[in-house]
């Protein structure tokens, strides 16, 4: 990882990624809640034991592997997982290193709901989004408001 003070300072993109469904913006969100449900033990992953690694290798790729090598795949499994999770929130990573661990964790996170290894939910973080929202009704509603007390003191001085 490079050390670099000077790294531009980079916002999510909410344009869609090229061959993409999802927003640069989406996918930090998801990751992001995913990753704070995992941190408040929300959400349980099951990661690959030592004897499934062991089982795949033997029955789908009609490989051996010892039992030490599937234990170094187990701890590797782990261990890059939260390597991914250390490089999103390390200020040193450059951008690039961001945005390819968010990647990575959001491909993880399809991989691990689809074969079933995931136990709880996690909501997509987006607390920013949903207050600028509600920011902004409350500011219209405001506004109405005090259109109805001018109208009111309008009808009130009328009679």
């Amino acid at each position: 990882m490079q050390n670099n003070f000077n790294k531009e300072k980079t916002k999510p993109s909410e344009e869609k990624r090229e061959g993409s469904i999802f927003t640069e913006q989406e996918v930090r969100s998801t990751v992001k809640g995913f990753v704070l449900a995992w941190l408040k033990g929300k959400i349980k992953i099951i990661f690959p034991t030592k004897e499934e690694i062991i089982r795949f290798f033997k029955e789908d790729l009609e490989q051996d592997v010892s039992a030490i090598e599937a234990t170094q795949v187990e701890v590797y499994t782990k261990k890059n997982f939260v390597d991914l999770i250390l490089i999103c929130s390390d200020e040193q990573a450059t951008p690039e290193e961001q945005r390819k661990a968010l990647s990575d964790l959001f491909n993880a996170i399809l991989i691990f709901r689809s074969s079933r290894r995931l136990e709880g939910e996690f909501l997509e973080y987006n607390f920013e989004e949903r207050l600028r929202r509600l920011e902004g009704g409350l500011a219209v509603t405001n506004n109405l408001v005090k259109e109805l007390i001018e109208l009111h003191r309008g009808e009130l001085e009328l009679d």
